[in-house]
């Protein structure tokens, strides 16, 4: 069912064997003939494939619920130029901290959400849903389409199946046979994924026209970049219909506001962050030149970044929800400089965490029965 591909600078942890078990454990079963309500099972779109040329798979779970789906955009860095793309991120490059995204969902990818919005307590008001899981391994916020050459870390000639895009509506088209028309549309991402449901939403939408109720959720999706625009094209050959919306430095922003351009208030636009973003303020380093580096002043920076982009999207989506957050990492570092938690919908903090009373979970249950709030900006200073 696993299918290797570790490259020559990668390394198979000496734990491996003991750990491949657990590791099988967690991952969905792959789709069987008669597939159970409420079970999230494995299928593999035919012809696509992950960044390390590994078969592509997402996850699909038929809800008790079918009215209802969830589509759900995996989030794992990103990459974008020869440096970035040479240094992915898996379960055989964990001896490596100069990795910038994910490549391999074969390992890992599918318990991604296992302790948020896909977790088994009781109280989670999303297990009767049906879902589709699009999983992240191409390092191009799910919008390439088509590929980049590079040098690998051996010196060796290599190319970057930047496939994205194909990938996610190929897994959808499939997902969409097991399926009935859904009279309710939630599609939400995290990090990577929250820039996947920004630029691929209005396809998302297209692929279902006979439903009328559609929200979008952003979670902690926020990086400026003055070449977005060439990036999309040049390295991850976007579609030409996303490549032209991009306009600015702040992509999300870009893909949001012309998503809302299109449909108005015919669809519900539903941002979050933390105010001080730890691995966003990481990433925004990669992409100012300055490696994976972060420290308290590059964290206020993005606190006013933040304030600034809110501020833009209340003016430009006039419906925008909002969720602005605090709340610590909990890892070496990042809270000495007062960094705060990256991403809320894959992680129990989606249930547990309030702001001004309110989980992310009680916001966005009350956004999708029209009732779009504006919580936690007085965060922003």
């Amino acid at each position: 069912m696993f299918e290797m591909n570790v490259k020559p600078w990668e390394k198979v942890s000496e734990r491996f064997e003991e750990l491949k078990p657990f590791i099988q454990k967690i991952c969905y079963p792959p789709m069987p003939e008669k597939p159970e309500l409420g079970t999230c099972y494995r299928i593999y779109p035919k012809g696509c494939v992950s960044g390390n040329g590994t078969a592509y798979h997402g996850g699909l779970r038929i809800g008790k619920d079918a009215r209802k789906l969830l589509i759900f955009f995996n989030g794992g860095g990103v990459s974008f130029d020869e440096y970035t793309v040479a240094r992915p991120s898996n379960v055989f490059t964990l001896h490596s901290e100069d990795t910038y995204y994910s490549n391999d969902g074969e390992w890992i990818g599918d318990y991604f959400l296992s302790k948020g919005m896909g977790d088994a307590r009781k109280d989670n008001p999303f297990l009767d849903w049906s879902m589709i899981h699009v999983l992240y391994c191409n390092g191009d916020f799910h919008c390439g389409d088509g590929e980049f050459p590079y040098t690998a870390q051996d010196g060796e000639k290599a190319v970057m199946p930047y496939h994205g895009y194909r990938n996610a509506m190929a897994l959808i088209e499939m997902a969409k046979r097991y399926l009935p028309k859904p009279e309710q549309i939630l599609i939400a991402g995290s990090s990577a994924g929250g820039f996947g449901v920004s630029l691929l939403a209005e396809d998302v939408i297209e692929a279902f026209p006979d439903c009328r109720d559609v929200t979008c959720v952003v979670d902690s999706s926020l990086l400026f970049h003055k070449d977005w625009k060439r990036i999309a094209k040049e390295v991850w050959h976007s579609p030409e219909h996303i490549v032209k919306r991009l306009t600015g430095d702040n992509l999300m922003l870009d893909s949001y506001t012309a998503l809302y351009r299109k449909y108005g208030d015919k669809v519900r636009y539903l941002f979050m962050s933390s105010v001080r973003d730890a691995l966003l303020v990481k990433a925004q380093s990669s992409l100012d030149g300055k490696g994976l580096t972060f420290d308290r002043e590059r964290g206020v920076l993005y606190q006013e970044n933040l304030k600034k982009a809110c501020r833009q999207m209340m003016d430009q989506i006039p419906g925008i929800g909002l969720y602005i957050f605090t709340g610590p990492m909990d890892a070496p570092g990042y809270d000495d400089d007062g960094l705060t938690l990256h991403c809320a919908l894959n992680n129990p903090f989606f249930f547990d965490h309030e702001e001004e009373g309110t989980s992310p979970c009680e916001w966005m249950l009350n956004a999708l029965q029209g009732k779009v709030r504006r919580v936690g900006l007085s965060l922003l200073g």
